[in-house]
């Protein structure tokens, strides 16, 4: 049981991170109920094979670190951020001021998208810094040769 409490609560972590409600993360996971999420998050029943299997497939599986949701070691996003680059997450609209339904589920994966986007494009911007790093060192080891 304590293990089921364990992933429970990491799985309303990154609920509550993402901004959206139990039922459009289980919406987005492509359940056609959301009361699977319902029971994980209460504890009520283990995540499956399945649900696993459905989050590596879906889009946040870009962010989420699924060692962590799984074992709950190291971090909860993919790459740790520091406190510069977490400024540049744009914030999620919360879910209670979105009115209809249909329109509030769509906007919430605009939203995640969103914050997808911009999780690689930051990524990207180190990855350029760190390649033109090297490039320059080759070049020094390169001229003194």
């Amino acid at each position: 049981m304590q293990k089921n409490t364990e992933i429970s609560l990491r799985i309303t972590e990154i609920i509550e991170y993402l901004k959206v409600t139990p039922h459009n993360f289980a919406k987005s996971l492509g359940y056609n109920r959301s009361q699977t999420v319902y029971d994980i998050m209460s504890g009520k029943s283990a995540p499956s094979f399945d649900f696993f299997n459905k989050f590596m497939s879906s889009e946040f599986s870009a962010i989420i670190n699924i060692e962590w949701l799984i074992t709950g070691t190291g971090e909860m996003l993919r790459s740790q951020e520091s406190q510069e680059e977490k400024k540049y997450k744009a914030p999620l609209i919360p879910m209670a001021t979105l009115v209809d339904p249909p329109a509030s589920y769509a906007c919430t994966m605009c939203q995640v998208k969103d914050r997808l986007i911009e999780h690689l494009e930051h990524q990207l911007t180190r990855q350029e810094k760190e390649i033109e790093r090297i490039t320059r060192e080759c070049e020094h080891k390169n001229t003194g040769d």
